[in-house]
């Protein structure tokens, strides 16, 4: 009778397996992709002739296939922004630049109440209703469009939150003067962005602003940036830090399959790779891809009037 494999023979085999396996599965998205970002290139073409499509229209359903090739990269995300949000059931929210429903799922989790979801592209609400099984309530318009509050109930929303979409919005003074129209007193507004003058900013105004097929503009906030932003509202800013999160890949490979969707890469996987670990660093843990990815984590709060 054969003696049975050792542990130290057995754990080898089985990660032989599953990288086949995910490899498999980046094999179906790397065609996937390339028909994607094919049909965005037409989109960008015609934005390019004069006709007003938003980014996210253009690559929306390509942003949306990063979730699927790397479901579990940005676990960290949503644990940090439990942790600043301090969601509570049954408080009513906003979730601003939602896109395609990354953090509004999670929220609909966390509160088990009326959640609402504000993105200025069609496209990406359309994915985040099919992604949050139709229980958000989809408002269409961009942060800073005054429009949005005739869809929102006043003086009366819990919390309002962000994650990484901010950098987007062309008037965030006035989008604050619209937060303030919505929370109640005491109502938060906590929130994630990129914060100006790292080098992830800067990795998003060369390498991203240059590769993306929609290229890439941004506003990027600071502490000083928020505080100058809310002088004259009612809302004061409570605490604000970058805190270091990374995002973590199965492999190298997946990892770039994730920003090529994610941003709109038609490049070759080595470039987008040696581009990540030049301009943010990656490190080797636990048998997975780490890519530092630091973001400012800030509260800011409704004062009484």
């Amino acid at each position: 009778m054969a003696e049975p494999f050792s542990r130290s023979e057995r754990i080898p085999a089985l990660e032989a397996v599953h990288l086949e396996t995910l490899n498999q599965r980046l094999d179906q998205f790397d065609t996937q992709l390339h028909q994607e970002l094919a049909a965005a290139k037409i989109l960008a073409e015609r934005r390019k002739q004069g006709e007003p499509i938003p980014d996210f229209d253009i690559r929306g359903k390509l942003y949306a296939m990063s979730e699927e090739i790397a479901p579990e990269a940005r676990n960290g995300d949503t644990r940090e922004m439990h942790e600043l949000i301090h969601p509570q059931s049954g408080e009513i929210s906003v979730d601003l630049a939602a896109g395609g429903g990354f953090i509004t799922k999670s929220i609909l989790e966390w509160t088990r109440a009326k959640t609402f979801a504000v993105d200025p592209s069609h496209e990406q609400l359309q994915i985040l209703n099919t992604y949050c099984g139709g229980k958000a309530e989809t408002i269409l318009g961009s942060p800073d469009d005054a429009t949005i509050l005739d869809s929102l109930p006043r003086r009366e929303i819990d919390f309002v939150t962000s994650f990484g979409g901010l950098h987007h919005v062309p008037d965030q003074r006035v989008m604050m003067e619209n937060i303030a129209t919505m929370l109640k007193n005491g109502g938060r507004f906590a929130a994630a962005d990129v914060c100006g003058g790292t080098a992830l900013a800067r990795h998003f105004d060369t390498f991203v602003a240059e590769k993306s097929i929609t290229s890439h503009t941004a506003s990027w906030l600071t502490q000083d940036r928020l505080e100058q932003l809310i002088q004259g509202t009612p809302l004061a800013l409570k605490h604000a830090e970058t805190r270091p999160l990374t995002w973590v890949f199965d492999s190298e490979r997946q990892m770039a399959l994730f920003f090529k969707a994610l941003h709109a890469y038609d490049l070759p996987d080595q470039e987008i790779i040696q581009d990540l670990q030049k301009a943010l660093g990656t490190f080797q843990k636990d048998e997975k891809v780490h890519l530092n990815w630091p973001m400012l984590f800030f509260e800011i709060v409704r004062t009484e009037t």
